[in-house]
Order: structure tokens, then C-alpha cells, then sequence
């Protein structure tokens, strides 16, 4: 009369590893994820920087030299 019990202890014990598994699974992808931010923002925030305001975009080119210049950069329209 010794009833096998194994069906219930593994119908309980799978579910409950199935979801432990997930649970560490997300836990880890998160962390993951506010690491990689966190790396982000730290060199974007960084003091060796140089601000906006100092570098220089614009070349500007002398009147007297502006006839040339636009001869080379027309020379090759792919070069510029």
C-alpha cells in the first residue's frame, strides 16, 4: 500500500527550478543592462571632455585664397 510519490515531488520541484531560473535570469539581465549605462554615462560626464564651446568647427578661408579653394574642392565632387 506504499503510494509512489514521485510524479507530485517532481510536478512541485520542476515548476519552482523552471522559475528560480527565470528569476535569476532577469536579475542578471538588468544588472547587465544599468552597468553598461552607468559606463555610459560616466565618460560622458567625465572631466577630460572638452566643452562644446572650444572646439572649433568652421574653417573659414581668406577672400583672396577663396578662388582657389573652391577650384580644389570642385576639382572631385567625392573629395571634399
Amino acid at each position: 500500500m506504499n503510494q509512489d510519490n514521485t510524479p507530485i515531488i517532481l510536478g512541485v520541484i520542476i515548476p519552482i527550478v523552471l522559475i528560480a531560473i527565470l528569476f535569476i535570469t532577469v536579475i542578471f539581465i538588468r544588472r547587465r543592462r544599468s552597468a553598461g549605462r552607468k559606463a555610459t554615462d560616466s565618460r560622458t560626464n567625465d572631466n577630460m571632455s572638452l566643452p562644446d564651446s572650444v572646439i572649433e568647427t568652421s574653417r573659414p578661408v581668406r577672400i583672396e585664397n577663396f578662388s582657389n579653394h573652391y577650384r580644389i574642392m570642385s576639382a572631385d565632387s567625392d573629395f571634399r
